[in-house]
């Protein structure tokens, strides 16, 4: 790995623990849920402040901030979580969702270099968000002039250009998800109301992209 991509993971970070990851359950309140569907991120963000520093929130967090695109913000987040402490390597056993996540960060700070490099670490290599990255990048390289292309291919020179466009940018895990449709689900029986839920309402797959 060159300097400059050691340099574009491994930037100086918050002080936030790495803490392995608690169980989601309890972790992000529905009302948190919620407010991000509604799009609502800043206030997404002020209903989990006062929680701690578990991945799963962190992620949350991460994701929210990307939304508003504030990269550099979500990619301390998110390196406090995937990379090992003081190095540019990914920790054991980390989420691809996490990985997937900072390599966004890093691609809408203009680092390609490092997203694509974070991109090679993701297991499955299905993964919707993985796909939507890479096709994003596709579309960078072609707007490139032909030299720049030549520096960027042949000599790993991110040209000084505006990075890629991620709609809808970052992916909450689908066990946070899933979460959130249960208690939505446990109010509404609570409430009395009748209601008929749909095998897929509950679905949710290995990664939820929102």
């Amino acid at each position: 790995m060159s300097a400059s991509n050691r340099k574009s993971l491994n930037q100086p970070s918050n002080p936030v623990t790495n803490s392995p990851s608690a169980p989601v359950a309890n972790a992000i309140p529905s009302k948190a849920f919620s407010l991000f569907r509604s799009e609502d991120y800043s206030a997404a963000l002020d209903a989990v402040k006062h929680l701690g520093a578990e991945h799963s929130v962190l992620n949350f967090r991460g994701v929210c901030l990307l939304r508003q695109r504030k990269a550099e913000a979500a990619a301390r987040l998110f390196r406090s979580v995937v990379l090992k402490t003081g190095c540019t390597w990914s920790q054991a056993g980390v989420s691809d969702v996490y990985k997937l996540n900072l390599a966004t960060a890093l691609l809408l700070m203009g680092h390609p270099m490092g997203c694509l490099e974070l991109l090679s670490e993701v297991n499955d290599k299905t993964q919707p968000q993985l796909v939507t990255l890479k096709a994003a990048i596709q579309t960078w390289e072609a707007s490139l002039t032909w030299w720049q292309k030549l520096n960027w291919k042949f000599g790993g020179v991110e040209p000084v250009v505006n990075p890629p466009i991620v709609n809808q940018p970052g992916s909450l895990e689908s066990c946070q998800v899933k979460q959130d449709q249960l208690e939505q689900g446990q109010q509404i029986l609570s409430a009395g109301l009748p209601t008929v839920a749909s095998s897929s309402s509950l679905n949710t797959s290995n990664v939820t992209v929102l």
